[in-house]
């Protein structure tokens, strides 16, 4: 009787791992990571977002898209991840989000990590890079630092 249960359980507990691994394999269409969703990660302080015809305060993880509002506040940092190596670190101020690889700093700063191409557009500066890591300040005068790779600063009559 006991060997018959083993049995019964090793072979429930396969067809459990089977069908887990054929989840775990394949993405469902309207789930976030087939669907190329763009995610906003708070890991200090929060932020408030406004897009989708909502406003949401978010103090963990949200997904986000083309067009929404992001404010951190000001000892607040987030990571924002437009898709595969296009990552934004956020720090105390406000952030449009104009394309799946395009961000608008309005004001505060914000840090790229890239390996893919991307843009940070803020006060008449446009930061375009494929493979770097800087970081473009918003203030009286905007700046950029570039610490890896390369980053091309574009400004009205130039670059």
């Amino acid at each position: 009787m006991r060997r018959r249960a083993s049995s019964r359980m090793r072979a429930t507990a396969a067809v459990v791992l089977a069908a887990w691994a054929a989840a775990a394999c394949s993405v469902h269409p309207s789930t976030p990571a087939a669907s190329g969703a763009i995610k906003l990660d708070m890991t200090a302080g929060s932020a408030t977002v406004v897009g989708g015809g909502a406003t949401t305060n978010v103090s963990g993880e949200a997904t986000v898209a083309v067009g929404y509002r992001i404010s951190v506040e000001p000892d607040g940092l987030g990571v924002l991840h437009l898709g595969a190596g296009k990552t934004f670190e956020l720090t105390g101020g406000e952030f449009l989000i104009t394309g799946v690889d395009r961000l608008q700093l309005v004001q505060g700063d914000v840090l790229g990590v890239l390996t893919s191409h991307a843009e940070v557009d803020g006060d008449g500066l446009t930061v375009t890079s494929d493979s770097g890591t800087f970081r473009v300040d918003a203030g009286s005068s905007s700046r950029l630092a570039v610490y890896a790779g390369s980053a091309t600063m574009g400004v009205p009559g130039g670059s």
